[in-house]
């Protein structure tokens, strides 16, 4: 399978022929953007590289906020992008580094996601 190929499978939706896509593809950084536009879980095929780059993981966790358990553990610390995973869902708090759990800003976006998703 070429770049070309994987991309049409990602761009057609077809989640479930993801799998089929071979894993140096998940080190080009197009692939991987679109996949987790798609569906943010899809951080999980990405490579080690790429799962450090902000621009990525902000999208993964931007339409599956539980993918930030996939993201580098520096990106598991970023505010912004922690804030972005628990608006999306509540749940991610449980992913997100320790050392920012009692941050003003993450305690107020937790129990502002929690009370819309209730």
């Amino acid at each position: 399978m070429d770049k070309k190929e994987a991309l049409k499978i990602i761009n057609d939706g077809e989640t479930l022929r993801i799998e089929e896509i071979p894993k140096n593809l998940w080190e080009d950084k197009e692939i991987v953007l679109a996949a987790v536009k798609l569906d943010g879980m899809f951080l999980f095929y990405a490579s080690d590289k790429l799962i450090k780059n902000k621009e990525i993981v902000l999208e993964a966790v931007k339409t599956s906020g539980l993918a930030i358990q996939y993201a580098d553990k520096s990106l598991q610390k970023d505010i912004n992008i922690c804030c972005e995973a628990i608006k999306q869902d509540d749940c991610a708090y449980d992913y997100i580094s320790d050392e920012i759990k009692k941050d003003p800003t993450i305690l107020k976006t937790w129990a502002e996601s929690i009370n819309a998703h209730s």
